[in-house]
């Protein structure tokens, strides 16, 4: 027998009283005298509410009862773990699955008789009303204090100072001329990217210290409170979503403000105006994948590189590219060049290509210059001696670097070879029509109609799983899975025929990390533990 014994209060007043302290020795007590066991692991959540399962402890605990660990779940009172029916009956089934029996101490029952566990949901239902009662009473009186112009607390905003005595706020003299310049940057740069350069490189910090970002620029560019207006009651707290407009409490010079109106509106505008051509080029980048989001980091700094997709060139085509963090923010941070995702994706194929076929074909007595000289084929690279010696051990243990063995039906590979055969053709079509165009044979707008038909044709072919299912999702894998064999090897065709969603699989099936400097791949580490270092 052993025993989970699980504590929580939500607040850090209760902290301070020894709450968990209390809940902590009784159950470890109540666990020797009734159940005769001091095998126990205590499992606490200090500030943590009962109102959901989104608590650290918690879920480490039943993590841990999934895997057989232990044979009852102790709670000082049933409020303590959850005062929400769902959540509460979803743990219970689960619990009686595994064959947990839960006790709760204070109630005085527990669940291993019939009348306990009636007893348990008869409580449990009265605790989830009590909670929606306290926080219906909770959010009226927020409201009130709102409507009465009252501040209900949370992060005084950037360039204001607030009294607790007075109930007012007035002007922070050094942050209210940055947010200034903010405004002034921003309105005359139009860009949120080249506003908070100009701030980080110009030597201000934020009030925490830190430097700015792109996030913190824009909601200050959005604050209505920067021009004496109070909003309230905006967001949905269970979820952030905005709540109809009709249910905000809005209360105009309420303060001392720090923008006018007109510059503010102007900047509104900018960034109204800014939103719908981002939107736009959105649209230009039909899949809406990047590949490598998360898995690429800075050679010089170790911060992430994170993706952004050109705008639209004449021809409607965009690139996506990926920089570093901190050079987004301010030059001066770091000095790593942009890198395109597409030759990411060609190095990464071609190196994932090379490994599987030096698996297929390799000998123990190959040496580390043969190991070499196949896996940097097609690469302009040599690969650290460390890590062939590596990749040698790995195959000499028989253990795979990039595992990658897809099966296929007959059905699959019909799927694929009609995908590729019409896209060969509507291809060839595309080149004679460019060429009758070229020459003069056909009109301008018979070319750009013709032109747009082919190319749809070619769009349907590779279209996202959630318009073609049973087609194109299976194509794609299988011409995957070819192209990825055969040779000689094209790491472009993988990017022509098949699709994102296709590649984004494999490669963060088989990816853990990727490190980026001047453009140039300097390591990948592998999900299976292989580490490759370039040179």
């Amino acid at each position: 027998m052993k025993a989970a014994l699980y504590t929580r209060v939500s607040t850090h007043w209760q902290i301070d009283k020894d709450s968990l302290r209390v809940q902590r020795q009784e159950l470890l007590q109540y666990a020797a005298l009734m159940l005769g066991t001091t095998d126990c692991v205590v499992f606490e959540d200090a500030g943590f509410s009962a109102k959901n399962t989104d608590r650290p402890k918690y879920r480490e605990m039943m993590a841990r009862i999934r895997k057989g660990e232990f044979t009852h779940l102790l709670v000082w009172k049933i409020d303590r773990i959850s005062r929400n029916l769902l959540d509460f009956t979803n743990m219970y089934s689960e619990l009686k699955a595994l064959g947990v029996t839960f006790v709760s101490k204070n109630e005085a029952f527990d669940t291993s008789s019939a009348i306990g566990e009636a007893m348990l949901k008869i409580i449990l239902v009265f605790a989830e009303l009590e909670r929606s009662m306290t926080s219906e009473r909770v959010t009226a009186v927020m409201l009130s204090r709102a409507q009465s112009g009252l501040w209900n607390g949370g992060r005084i905003p950037y360039g204001y100072s607030y009294d607790k005595a007075t109930k007012e706020f007035s002007l922070n003299r050094e942050e209210a001329l940055v947010v200034k310049k903010l405004f002034r940057v921003y309105e005359s740069t139009k860009s949120i990217l080249a506003t908070t350069k100009n701030l980080n490189e110009s030597g201000i910090r934020t009030r925490a210290g830190t430097s700015w970002n792109t996030v913190g620029v824009h909601k200050i560019l959005k604050n209505p409170f920067y021009v004496g207006s109070y909003r309230y009651n905006v967001h949905d707290s269970a979820n952030q979503a905005i709540r109809p407009e009709q249910e905000w409490t809005l209360i105009e010079n309420h303060h001392v403000p720090l923008i006018e109106r007109d510059q503010f509106d102007r900047v509104q505008s900018i960034l109204v105006r800014n939103r719908k051509l981002d939107t736009q080029y959105v649209n230009y980048h039909t899949d809406k994948t990047y590949l490598f989001s998360g898995l690429a980091f800075c050679g010089y700094c170790g911060s992430k590189m994170t993706p952004t997709t050109s705008k639209p060139r004449k021809n409607g085509h965009t690139s996506v590219v990926y920089g570093c963090t901190k050079r987004r923010r301010q030059t001066s941070f770091c000095t790593n060049k942009y890198v395109t995702e597409s030759s990411i994706a060609d190095f990464v194929f071609t190196i994932a290509h090379n490994l599987l076929s030096l698996s297929a074909e390799f000998s123990p007595s190959d040496s580390l210059f043969r190991i070499n000289e196949r896996l940097s084929r097609g690469l302009t690279v040599n690969i650290s001696e460390k890590s062939l010696d590596t990749v040698r051990k790995l195959l000499c243990d028989r253990s795979v670097p990039v595992y990658f063995s897809p099966t296929f039906t007959e059905n699959d590979k019909d799927n694929a070879e009609i995908a590729r055969t019409e896209r060969r053709r509507a291809e060839d079509a595309i080149r004679r029509l460019n060429a009758l165009y070229v020459n003069g044979d056909i009109a301008a707008d018979e070319h750009a109609a013709l032109l747009a038909a082919y190319r749809e044709q070619i769009d349907n072919l590779t279209a996202e799983p959630d318009v073609q299912p049973e087609f194109s999702e299976k194509a794609s894998y299988y011409l995957f899975a070819q192209f990825m064999i055969e040779e000689p090897f094209s790491p472009r065709k993988i990017s022509d025929y098949t699709l994102r969603t296709t590649q984004e699989q494999f490669i963060r099936s088989v990816i853990k990390r990727i490190t980026i400097k001047d453009g140039q791949i300097t390591s990948i580490e592998f999900t299976s533990g292989l580490s490759l270092e370039f040179t």
